[in-house]
């Protein structure tokens, strides 16, 4: 019997080696060395349904905890669990199975995480922006927004992961707002 996706997001929030991203000093060399050593990471990396399963335990996350509370995933140092989600959102294995509808889910659910940090900074820190930020690098990228695009640092950076400041990533944060209000308008 095949193991459904959103099982296996279950599985690797539970992964008693999830937050050992922590120990090095570049999260994203932390998280590909877990994906490595993991299987169950790799198995969910490669699932179709990945990215929709990821986005929405993100959509549930808040400061605390899981919002809707589920008795399935551990909610202990939650912060770290919180950026870990983050982190498997912005793996190249997933994002390029994603559909325009997949990146507007996903860019919409970061913007509001934004928000969220803004509101508690004692719990997050720059390099949480900069998570949150690559995060709308890679869905502006994906969605080929012009005004993203088109700038080749942002380019870099949504290729790459890296920034000349933390004013470009708050910069990109801003463009992925504009574009999500848009968006939403154009739906109204």
């Amino acid at each position: 019997m095949a193991v459904i996706a959103e099982e296996l997001v279950i599985t690797c929030m539970n992964y008693p080696g999830a937050l050992f991203y922590c120990a090095y000093s570049d999260y994203n060399v932390g998280i590909r060395k877990i994906i490595e050593e993991f299987n169950g990471l790799q198995e969910l990396l490669e699932r179709e349904d990945a990215l929709k399963c990821l986005t929405k335990l993100y959509k549930n996350t808040g400061t605390n905890g899981l919002k809707q509370k589920d008795s399935r995933i551990d909610e202990h140092f939650w912060p770290l669990k919180f950026r870990y989600i983050e982190l498997l959102l912005i793996q190249e294995s997933i994002l390029k199975k994603a559909t325009d509808e997949d990146m507007q889910n996903l860019l919409a659910a970061s913007i509001e995480k934004t928000k969220l940090k803004e509101n508690k900074p004692s719990w997050f820190s720059k390099n949480d922006d900069l998570v949150s930020s690559f995060i709308v690098a890679k869905s502006l990228s994906k969605l080929k927004i012009n005004e993203f695009t088109s700038n080749e640092e942002y380019m870099d950076f949504a290729s790459k992961g890296k920034l000349k400041s933390h004013e470009q990533a708050l910069a990109i944060i801003e463009l992925g707002k504009k574009h999500v209000k848009t968006s939403i308008g154009q739906k109204n």
